[in-house]
């Protein structure tokens, strides 16, 4: 199949951003929420022809050094007691993220925690019990994170956050993975920025992502692919006004009051969490960069897209929730391949 997206064009154009919002106002600990599959991501593999799966991972070792970086997996409590699983190898999320953590490990990279994230306090499942004992077989240590009653922008939210664990790394830089979207990243990334500003520390938060791309409108077919490929949570695509009109997510955007105010309950501790001014401000995302041949690549996204509808509609029915989403994204490509960069 002929290559539609260079690997080797996104991978500096990437570092040069995620270096530039290092460099920004000193820090004393940074979180890397990494969005999507960081390792063995096949439908970017799938949707952008040439994109190497383990890209994102290849990223990350060129401007995290080993030696002052370290990794931590999030899964969410939902994900291992439904067990959810991927919609393209039919691997549960627990498997997953035990195979996200090989291949961090491969890389000779740190990790050696695992968040439990979302987790109902009032009803701890046996299959989590389960998760919690292959985990520690595997010489991990386990963290519990319940669901915060009150996940609003105010003042609501704080009791939450100040009953989640405080965790110790032994790195100034931690990079957060997950198997899958939904697992609680963010979450687990605010809790942390809140107790290191209680003990006086400055956090810094860059969120590394590949959908939605922000640089091109809601109804753009890579966009559209975004949709698709959350279609199960049912993640919604909005204009970020505050980014000057670009394309940002509903949770994101949510994600960002939060952090809104969150920060304003500190003073210079919380200078880095200060430089966001948007949603979208506070990824960095040059996907955009690698595509050389776009014919190529929206060939690819279509597939893509009938090749979730299909999944959807053969393992949940055509009344589920996921395919009405589906159909929706399906009637909308004729429409988004009249728009393009």
């Amino acid at each position: 199949m002929k290559n539609g997206f260079d690997s080797d064009r996104f991978k500096p154009a990437q570092k040069k951003q995620i270096r530039k919002s290092k460099a920004r106002n000193g820090y004393d600990f940074l979180l890397l929420e990494v969005g999507g599959k960081p390792t063995r991501d096949n439908n970017s593999e799938r949707s952008f022809p040439g994109y190497r799966p383990g890209l994102k991972l290849e990223v990350i070792k060129g401007e995290f050094p080993n030696d002052e970086t370290e990794a931590v997996c999030v899964i969410s409590a939902n994900a291992i007691t439904t067990e959810r699983k991927r919609n393209d190898t039919e691997a549960s999320y627990s498997s997953e993220a035990f195979s996200l953590i090989d291949d961090f490990k491969n890389q000779g990279l740190t990790i050696n925690k695992v968040i439990i994230a979302r987790n109902d306090p009032h009803n701890k499942s046996k299959k989590i019990e389960k998760f919690e004992k292959e985990a520690e077989y595997r010489g991990l240590r386990t963290f519990i994170f319940n669901e915060n009653g009150c996940y609003v922008p105010d003042k609501r939210i704080l009791p939450g956050l100040e009953t989640t664990p405080y965790i110790e790394f032994d790195r100034k830089n931690v990079i957060v993975v997950s198997p899958g979207a939904g697992s609680g990243k963010f979450g687990f990334c605010l809790s942390q920025m809140y107790h290191l500003m209680r003990r006086g520390l400055t956090p810094k938060y860059i969120k590394f992502e590949t959908l939605p791309v922000a640089k091109v409108r809601p109804d753009h077919l890579i966009n559209l692919l975004y949709e698709a490929v959350t279609a199960d949570i049912g993640d919604k695509l909005e204009v970020d006004e505050n980014a000057g009109n670009a394309t940002s997510y509903k949770r994101d955007k949510e994600n960002f009051k939060l952090l809104e105010y969150v920060r304003s309950r500190f003073g210079k501790e919380a200078r880095c969490l200060r430089e966001y001014k948007s949603a979208t401000s506070m990824g960095v995302n040059e996907l955009k960069e690698g595509i050389i041949n776009e014919n190529v690549v929206k060939a690819a996204i279509v597939g893509e897209i009938h090749r979730r509808h299909a999944y959807h509609l053969l393992e949940d029915g055509e009344e589920s929730a996921e395919v009405k989403r589906l159909d929706s994204i399906v009637a909308r490509i004729p429409t988004a391949l009249k728009v393009w960069m």
